[in-house]
């Protein structure tokens, strides 16, 4: 299969699994955070399990703390140091949290630890995309909303999602010549 036609299978299966732990209808085990163990884990094992349970996948971070029950990373917390709120603000992104089963209290957890082992009292930041999620996991942990922003619109062009500002006129030209059209 084609790499579109996989990414597509595995979002499509991601967004199984979200919707039927949302209805209450899933079966996947269920692991106390107060069970795991914290880590420091590598890139590789992060990435790994974010391009297997998030919609978005792995991303670059400047810390990734994990959660380890029985042995097996069961969820992974990638932090960013940088401008978080403008230029002359400067702190903490949680840029991506997934679990690969059920883990009550994980991201509470993985928070603490980012905060003690290096974030201290410096704010953290992060976004909920509520075209697919509501958000709560954040308040329950914490977070304050500052601001929500419209919700905005993709294309489905060439086996994969593109966000609008792709079409710009300005990176169109340069979009369908690193593709040969």
């Amino acid at each position: 299969a084609s790499k579109a036609r996989r990414n597509g299978l595995r979002r499509r299966a991601i967004l199984k699994r979200l919707i039927l732990s949302h209805l209450g209808m899933s079966d996947e085990r269920k692991v106390a955070a107060r069970k795991c163990a914290v880590h420091a884990v590598t890139y590789d094992v992060a990435a790994q399990l974010l391009n297997t349970y998030h919609l978005q996948g792995s991303a670059p971070a400047s810390m990734y703390l994990g959660l380890v029950s029985e042995g097996v990373v069961v969820a992974v917390a990638l932090f960013a140091r940088g401008a978080v709120d403008g230029p002359n603000r400067i702190g903490w992104r949680l840029v991506r949290y997934a679990t690969s089963c059920r883990v009550v209290g994980g991201l509470s957890k993985l928070m603490a630890a980012a905060r003690r082992e290096r974030i201290g009292d410096e704010p953290i930041w992060t976004h909920s995309s509520n075209a697919t999620f509501t958000g709560q996991v954040y308040e329950r942990t914490g977070f304050t909303k500052v601001h929500e922003s419209k919700p905005t619109y993709t294309y489905w062009f060439m086996g994969r999602w593109w966000h609008r500002s792709d079409f710009r006129l300005d990176r169109m030209a340069h979009r369908f010549a690193e593709r040969g059209m």
